[in-house]
Parts: C-alpha cells; structure tokens; sequence
C-alpha cells in the first residue's frame, strides 16, 4: 500500500469494498463498465473529494485504480473488508454495487459528532444501509469481535456500536429519496442502467 497521507488530514480514508462472488450478476460486479469507468472506479471518484486517500477492499489484488487492501479474513463478507479498513483509519465506506449515491449523502455521514462511532441510514423505506456508511476507529473493536463470531454480519457489528441514523426525513431533508440505495445484484439491473445511459431515439 502507498505512504499514507499526513497524519494533520484528519478526513476519514475511503473505503471502496470490491470483493464477493457476483454470483447472480454471473460476472464481477465491480468491473462492470458504465459511463466508460468501472463501477469500482466509480465509487473511488465519488470518495475521493471527501476523503485522505481511496483503497479498494477484497476481491483480487491487482487491476485497481488506486491502492488495494485484502479482506481481513477470508470468505467472512463485506465486514471483512470494513475491518481491514478500520485497522487503518477512520473509514466512509462504499460498496461498488451502489452505483446511485450522491456525495450529499455522504458529506452529511461525516457532519456527525465525534463522540459516536459512525452514522449510516436506517430507515423505513430501504432498511438499514450499512456499506454507505461512516465508521471510526472506535468501532474495530466491535468489528473484529463480530468478524471473529458466528454471525459475521454487518447487520451484527453496526448493532454494537453508537451510530448516527439518518432517516427518511434526514433523506428528504438532503432532497434525496430511499431510491439511491438501489444496488446491482441481477444482469437485468445493468442491463437497466446501461439502457437509461444510452436511450433509444
């Protein structure tokens, strides 16, 4: 990994999780190409402006457009790469499958206060949305004791931590609607984006 940024960029590093099997996209989801860049390299764009510095978490090591970290263990899912992050810094996460989060969403994860250990949305029209989401350092603890259990879920972790939740209303307020949670998980849904990327005359 490259020399890390001065320690006076107190900016969360940027997270962009690319591993996975893709099973039912059949091919992987990261390197899927819209807008002539790969969702992976999309999702480091997006980082960028509001982080110190972007690395690309799981999946094969090589073919990144920036830095890469491997998973902290492998096969336990998205959480093991949330930990490899965490073990470096303070992290905003972002999973390569969300290909419609704003930055607005994410300059308003990292408006929370310090004394909680990250904020994500959780709300009523799309669930909890932990792969969008800021986490300090505060929280690894709590991540590697839920990577080390029999549930190594996300869903496990953010439940051991204080977080910010950004509601409905918080998504309203941002002029923003539950639909920038949508992710990549069927051929059909690229097939989608790539159609309102490219309509017909």
């Amino acid at each position: 990994m490259s020399t890390p940024p001065a320690e006076s960029d107190r900016r969360p590093m940027g997270a962009v999780l690319v591993g996975g099997h893709s099973l039912r996209m059949g091919r992987d989801k990261a390197r899927l190409v819209l807008g002539g860049r790969s969702l992976a390299e999309r999702a480091g764009e997006l980082l960028r402006p509001l982080t110190r510095t972007v690395v690309f978490v799981g999946g094969e090591p090589d073919g990144w457009p920036g830095p890469h970290l491997q998973d902290a263990q492998a096969e336990r899912g998205p959480l093991a790469g949330v930990v490899a992050a965490l073990r470096q810094a303070d992290v905003l996460v972002l999973a390569c499958d969300l290909p419609h989060i704003p930055p607005a969403f994410l300059a308003e994860l990292l408006l929370t206060d310090g004394v909680l250990d990250g904020a994500l949305y959780s709300g009523q029209a799309a669930g909890s949305q932990p792969l969008a989401a800021l986490y300090r350092r505060s929280a690894l603890p709590a991540a590697e004791l839920t990577l080390a259990s029999d549930r190594p879920s996300m869903e496990a972790f953010v439940s051991r931590i204080h977080v910010r939740r950004l509601d409905d209303l918080a998504l309203r307020q941002l002029g923003l609607d539950a639909g920038i949670f949508t992710n990549l998980n069927h051929p059909g849904d690229y097939q989608q984006l790539l159609a309102m990327e490219h309509p017909r005359a």
